[in-house]
């Protein structure tokens, strides 16, 4: 009976996933990182009739090894671990690696080694002159599987050649501790072929040099190599290095780790048998560091979580990887998702192209870095910093790249990042400037974050927030939603980091963009440890004095009737507190309200206003008062008149209430403030717009008669009250 080589379906399918990426900000960090993979090409290799060029097999004696008893070839606990989302991926200066592999094809009888014969074959992406590296798996005989990879062509006129590669068997005790196959090659290149022991749970493949790897951020003496799954499930690596690269390895001793997700270390058996003379680990320097940050890896199954307010969630554990990343334990709603799902937020190590990336961006250094995914988006980002990274790197207004922010539409949705490593024993703080409502039921403005250790074994700390939507919807400023602050060990204020920062050192600007001039702010760091004593307060806003300029045009609803400034409207009094927006202007035909109750900001905001759309956009006032506000503009120039109705209010008789309007250029617009007492409350009500033509328009019923309006929109005789409202 043969062995079944093919591994749990489960894990496969998990393996094969390829799941979409997400964009973050900042928007160009990652556009151009994947412009940066080379492609390397060398001088032509003359050959005939695939003739294979002499290269170091280790271990893959095959006449012996089809008599011994096989090793299972694919234990259900072995999943790929790709490094970023290309074919292809740069892991040091001048070394790529095979990393996403195209899909299995049936073999060419032309280029196929294998004494039983290939029976599918896979294109690896890497090449070499005109020469390209495939792989060819065999049939399963006896519980044992043939395998070979060459870089391998075949000529217009059909000779073939191949060279740089080996063949191997899994189910045989030679496979047990992983074989490396090493070439160098005509062109001057070097050719690394890894096949991962059967029998490791989830390894990582660490290749190292005693010469070093160049990579940003200076030398380092292994990196780890992607690996990827066989037809049948078994893993492999694969790498082709530069001329630089070659000499660079063979002027020193070089060699391969695999580190298990159980903590289990096996060294490739060395080029030299039947007598190797491997270093051991700690014989090389820095090999135990590189290895002993793969061991600390995440182990868990399951990532765990901690609610810190509602609606705002955070990592403090991540799960084991999947292949794929760290699952963080966070879940992203959106309407990309299917009923009922979410995204996965997921964190993996940033590949060496976007570390360049990185540092050409921010024109910093960049040695370590997190990319992350949201599944279901499309892109990626990372976060990245320095072991040597300053408070004098990273003075006020400076941009730290080791944090990360991601928008959604109007709102703030991930917030991730590293405690710089200038504060030691940091501390990560989340300012929420609108507040939202704790675990304990009452209004909260900072929130304590918890952090957890880098899983890639820099030594940092990162964290990681999820916010549901509508829990911090983006300001025009960007300091009015949500700031990460940085705190260390009896930190004064000058000494406070902030992602942006524009909140770096308590800056001014960032206090004065604060509705009460950054006291609440103050006093929370200082709660926290913080010296404020030298802080200076900003001004904060000044809600509109004096009697109000808003009009009573029905019961419970007031309206604006003039600009302020240029961009302030006046709504009125509620329950003794002035209602009042400010709107900015935004890209293209956009308005961006900001709504305040007195000198407070309600945490629910106005969303963005399409000035090319009839629809409004309407926010509660505060969770404790039945009150909310709506904002529109006509969809065209000229005077337009504005009117809203309501279900229960023609239910019980009453014409649709005519708005007063403002003018935004010659845009006509208006501006409610609604309570309880207007019959806006548990019923359907929209804004209607009459043309200075005197038609009719209901935002939603663009293009269909006024009968299916009233029907498919549940509004009948709207149409008939705003023409009675009319006269």
């Amino acid at each position: 009976m043969s062995t079944d080589l093919r591994p749990d379906p489960d894990l496969a399918a998990r393996a094969e996933r390829t799941t979409p990426l997400m964009s973050l900000d900042p928007d160009a960090l990652l556009g151009a990182a994947h412009r940066h993979v080379r492609r390397r090409t060398a001088a032509r290799v003359a050959g005939g009739a695939l003739a294979v060029a002499a290269v170091a097999v280790v271990g893959a004696q095959l006449a012996a090894d089809r008599t011994t008893e096989p090793d299972p070839a694919q234990p259900p606990t072995q999943v790929a671990r790709p490094l970023g989302d290309g074919a292809v991926v740069e892991v040091a200066d001048g070394l790529l690696a095979a990393n996403r592999p195209g899909a299995k094809h049936a073999p060419d009888p032309r280029i196929d080694p294998l004494v039983d014969g290939a029976t599918w074959q896979v294109d690896l992406g890497l090449t070499t002159d005109d020469h390209e590296l495939v792989l060819g798996v065999g049939p399963v005989v006896d519980g044992m599987q043939q395998g070979a990879a060459y870089y391998s062509r075949v000529t217009a006129s059909g000779t073939s050649d191949g060279y740089g590669g080996g063949v191997w068997t899994w189910g045989t005790p030679s496979v047990e501790d992983g074989v490396r196959l090493v070439a160098p090659l005509d062109s001057g290149e070097w050719s690394e072929l890894v096949v991962v022991p059967t029998t490791m749970r989830d390894p990582h493949v660490l290749l190292w040099s005693t010469a070093g790897f160049e990579a940003s951020g200076g030398s380092r003496v292994a990196v780890e190599l992607p690996t990827f799954a066989a037809p049948d499930g078994q893993l492999l690596a694969a790498a082709l290095g530069d001329p630089a690269v070659a000499d660079s390895i063979q002027s020193g001793e070089s060699g391969v780790v695999f580190v298990g997700s159980d903590g289990r270390v096996v060294q490739a058996p060395c080029a030299d048998l039947p007598t190797p003379q491997c270093p051991t680990i700690d014989d090389v320097p820095g090999l135990a560091a590189a290895v002993a940050a793969v061991t600390s890896a995440p182990t868990a199954e399951t990532a765990a979580t901690t609610k810190l307010a509602e609606g705002v969630h955070a990592t403090t554990s991540l799960a084991r990887s999947s292949g794929d990343g760290w699952d963080a334990g966070l879940r992203i709603t959106g309407s990309w998702a299917d009923e009922g799902e979410s995204g996965v937020v997921v964190l993996a190590p940033a590949t060496e192209v976007e570390l360049g990336t990185a540092r050409d961006a921010f024109d910093v250094p960049a040695t370590d870095g997190v990319r992350v995914r949201v599944s279901g988006l499309d892109g990626v980002s990372a976060f990245t910093w320095a072991d040597d990274d300053s408070a004098d790197r990273f003075p006020a207004q400076k941009y730290y790249p080791g944090s990360l922010r991601w928008d959604m539409n109007d709102d703030v949705r991930l917030l991730a990042g590293a405690v710089p490593r200038w504060l030691p024993n940091g501390r990560v703080v989340l300012w929420l400037p609108r507040g939202v409502v704790g675990n304990d039921g009452e209004r909260v403005h900072a929130l304590d974050v918890p952090t957890f250790a880098d899983p890639t074994g820099s030594g940092s700390h990162l964290y990681a927030i999820s916010l549901d939507e509508g829990v911090a919807m983006r300001d025009v400023t960007a300091l009015r939603d949500a700031l990460v602050l940085y705190l260390g060990e009896g930190t004064t204020a000058d000494e406070v980091a902030e992602g942006s920062g524009r909140c770096t050192a308590l800056d001014p600007a960032c206090l004065e963009a604060q509705p009460d001039g950054g006291a609440a702010l103050v006093a929370a760091l200082a709660e926290r440890g913080v010296d404020v004593a030298d802080v200076t307060l900003g001004a904060g806003v000044t809600p509109p004095a004096g009697p109000s300029t808003a009009a009573s045009v029905g019961e419970g609803i007031t309206a604006a009737t003039a600009w302020s400034d240029d961009e302030r409207l006046d709504l009125g009094d509620v329950e003794g507190r002035r209602v009042w927006l400010e709107l900015a202007d935004g890209a293209g035909d956009v308005l961006l309200p900001t709504l305040y109750l007195d000198t407070t900001l309600p945490q629910t905001q106005p969303r963005q206003l399409d000035l090319t759309s009839m629809d409004g956009t309407v926010a509660p006032l505060a969770p404790d008062v039945r009150a909310f506000v709506e904002i529109g503009a006509a969809p065209q120039d000229g005077a337009w008149r504005a009117f809203t109705w309501s279900v229960m209010g023609n239910a019980r008789g009453d014409l649709p209430v005519e708005l007063p309007t403002v003018w935004h250029g010659d845009r006509a617009m208006y501006a409610y403030v609604a309570t309880d007492a207007s019959g806006h409350f548990d019923t359907l009500s929209t804004n209607v717009w009459v043309s200075p033509g005197g038609d009719v328009l209901v935002p939603g019923c663009e293009g269909i008669s006024e009968e299916e309006c009233e029907q498919t929109g549940g509004t009948p005789g709207i149409f008939a009250d705003v023409r009675a409202a009319l006269g």
